[in-house]
């Protein structure tokens, strides 16, 4: 016999205070289970397995509605295949019954919408909201997951959402795709933005599965160049113009913590009396950034162009840059400045690839920043101040470069005072 039943689990409320529904499947001494949305206790009626309508007002009665609406259609698509097996005279299978769980059909029963639609409806909502390149990573993650579909044959439903997408999805991504854990904790947590959009909508009725929280990103080690070695890069006699140009963009952003965006977006407007006046691309945030005069030497060799700095591609920048340390690297000593090693640590799944690289194949645009950000806390710059002009407000995002300086200090008291006898 071929049974259904729906039931509320005993767990500790969510902060909305509601707790999973279960639909549970029973066949052949097996049982198969699937969360399929979460209510409040005391509005469930534990003999109807059902939702107290009468417990609900305004919009949330229509909710209840429709939840009640989504297991009757359940429980009468299970007697249909139940009558369907009867009549073929066959058993049952766990795909079909795991198909059945997941409401994979012709027709989306779950919020009676399609899953990538919806999706990019939440893309162009949030494109007024979002920089550029933000709205670009959702669009990427939304093309990952149709690919994931494709390439796997799993139909991504927002019924499908639980932990047997989650094994599928990670197994493609770490097995198939090869990608690392930094890169699939970021499209997970894309996709867990846009499942808490949905479910204040009603179209998520689900739970968000656990494994989208397990996998974490790493904390990098914060890569930055030293005093001595910035001013070694801003001093260089670089023969090639190209070069000449991608150093000052880049020294540029080590001496005012700009984003590679915010320097490309830069125009002469934005420079008032000695200081940049703008809003970040990323946050959105007016921000005051006083201009040191390493700073204002290198908009001094540009005063007579369209534009403060030059305009190079992103991806260009990045390799330009790393050909000027590699060349600068050339007449230094091994492990030694621009020759020093980089540990790059790289994990996929549970495995972890461990790399020593030099410091001008391990060099990005970024690096600006966090050259400017670790160097300013060194030097002494006020924590409120540097963040005012940019640096993470965040505990999280600040507590690596903490880490970096409070490493520095140490060293400093050791050169110093230790050597007192």
């Amino acid at each position: 016999m071929l049974t259904i039943n729906f039931y509320r689990k005993t767990t500790t409320p969510n902060k909305k205070g509601k707790v999973p529904v279960v639909a549970q499947i029973s066949y052949d001494y097996r049982k198969y289970r699937k969360s399929i949305g979460a209510v409040v206790p005391a509005h469930w009626n534990e003999k109807t397995q059902r939702l107290k309508v009468s417990a609900s007002t305004g919009e949330d009665a229509k909710d209840y509605i429709r939840f009640n609406r989504l297991l009757d259609d359940l429980s009468s698509r299970l007697k249909d295949y139940y009558n369907k097996l009867i009549l073929e005279k066959r058993k049952a299978t766990e795909q079909e019954i795991r198909q059945l769980l997941s409401l994979e059909s012709d027709e989306t029963i779950q919020g009676e919408v399609d899953f990538f639609e919806t999706f990019e409806q939440y893309i162009n909502g949030q494109r007024a909201f979002l920089a550029s390149n933000t709205i670009k990573s959702i669009v990427t993650v939304k093309n990952y997951l149709m690919k994931f579909q494709r390439e796997t044959g799993f139909k991504v439903t927002f019924g499908s959402i639980d932990s047997r997408f989650s094994d599928k999805l990670m197994d493609y991504s770490f097995k198939t795709r090869k990608i690392d854990n930094d890169y699939f904790a970021k499209h997970a947590s894309v996709l867990k933005q846009f499942l808490r959009w949905s479910a204040k909508r009603g179209y998520f009725q689900g739970e968000i599965p656990e494994e989208l929280y397990a996998i974490k990103e790493k904390e990098n080690e914060v890569i930055f160049l030293t005093m001595e070695e910035l001013k070694i890069l801003t001093e260089f006699d670089f023969k090639i113009e190209r070069l000449r140009r991608v150093r000052d963009k880049f020294c540029f952003a080590c001496y005012t913590g700009l984003r590679h965006c915010d320097v490309a977006s830069l125009v002469w407007e934005n420079i008032v009396d000695g200081s940049i006046r703008k809003s970040h691309n990323k946050t959105q945030n007016f921000v005051y950034t006083p201009l040191n005069k390493q700073a204002l030497k290198i908009l001094e060799k540009y005063k007579n162009e369209p534009m403060p700095l030059p305009v190079i591609s992103s991806q260009k920048t990045n390799k330009y840059l790393q050909e000027c340390c590699k060349l600068i690297a050339k007449d230094q000593e091994a492990n030694k400045l621009f020759n020093r090693r980089i540990l790059r640590k790289r994990a996929i799944g549970r495995e972890i690839e461990q790399k020593a690289i030099p410091l001008y194949d391990a060099i990005t645009f970024h690096v600006g920043r966090k050259t400017f950000i670790t160097n300013s806390l060194m030097l002494g710059v006020n924590l409120q101040v540097l963040q005012e002009m940019g640096a993470p407000k965040k505990q999280k995002d600040l507590k690596k470069y903490l880490k970096i300086t409070d490493a520095y200090k140490n060293q400093v008291m050791k050169d110093t005072w230790d050597r007192v006898s």
